[in-house]
């Protein structure tokens, strides 16, 4: 519930410099802190940027074979794993922060570098839809932070969020360019009859 007095962004009546006695690594401290009553953070914003993301990327990436594909899940996948380096490392070990953070973005950068080099080739298509498999499944591991107004990261909360959105808007895109591309279509070799087999 609501503290009497409370009001959003801002300090609440009587827990101005609170403060707690405890002993680090044998030496005794005293953390002090503040309890300030944050609103909910809307989705809604977050959501149109993944809408707007996927969009450009589609719309830049049609009838050029896959480039485009890698290049937007190259740019969506390094910014993942900066954001994933930063959240990881804001956890004490203590807590467990999530390897996860860090390896399904690396996995996604590795193989959006592959998906650009070869885009030519069919193989460039399967580098392209293992990018989208580890960076969507890194967003969806952290669709929260869409939704809580205070996440675990010393990153910038909006950069951290727009990261994750933008993982999702351009896997989405990346995801049908490969597919629409075609270079996944088994091709068959034409095949000659004589009139006489036939």
């Amino acid at each position: 519930q609501r503290p009497p007095g409370a009001k959003e962004g801002q300090i609440v009546p009587g827990f101005e410099d609170w403060q707690v006695p405890m002993t680090v690594d044998g030496t005794p401290v005293v953390v002090h802190g503040n309890l300030v009553l944050e609103g909910s953070e809307s989705p809604i914003p977050w959501i149109a940027l993944v809408l707007v993301a996927g969009a450009v990327a589609f719309v830049v990436g049609r009838g050029k074979s896959t480039f485009v594909a890698g290049i937007a899940m190259l740019v969506a996948s390094v910014a993942a794993l900066e954001t994933g380096v930063v959240a990881f490392r804001s956890i004490p070990s203590a807590a467990g922060p999530n390897p996860l953070e860090i390896a399904l973005p690396a996995v996604a950068t590795v193989a959006a570098v592959l998906s650009v080099v070869l885009h030519r080739k069919p193989l460039g298509v399967v580098f392209t839809l293992a990018s989208v498999a580890s960076l969507s499944g890194w967003g969806f591991m952290r669709v929260q932070v869409l939704l809580h107004p205070v996440l675990p990261t010393t990153l910038s909360f909006n950069v951290d969020r727009g990261a994750t959105a933008l993982a999702f808007g351009c896997s989405v895109a990346a995801a049908v360019l490969a597919v629409r591309s075609g270079a996944l279509v088994l091709r068959l070799p034409d095949l000659e009859f004589d009139d006489e087999e036939s």
